[in-house]
């Protein structure tokens, strides 16, 4: 007898790739944590709060301490002239 496989996840749920690696829980928390202090940090850049280059070096601080799998790059380059 079959047995009836049913999707219960709350959303589209997708396997990580044959081989793939999966994000660990504390890494997903860090890389939300980076990304969401990015985003305060880059609203700063854009109202001009902060230079480029203090953006650049806080951008720095905050690779080094979270170790976010997805950095900015690229970010303030194009005002740095």
């Amino acid at each position: 007898m079959a047995v009836k496989t049913v999707n219960t996840a709350a959303g589209n749920a997708t396997p990580a790739p044959a081989g793939g690696h999966r994000m660990s829980a504390a890494q997903f928390e860090r890389q939300t944590d980076y990304s969401t202090i990015m985003s305060l940090v880059r609203e700063m850049l854009n109202g001009d709060l902060i230079s480029p280059q203090e953006f650049l070096q806080i951008e720095a601080m905050y690779a080094k301490l979270y170790q976010p799998i997805f950095r900015l790059i690229g970010e303030p380059e194009s005002r740095l002239a």
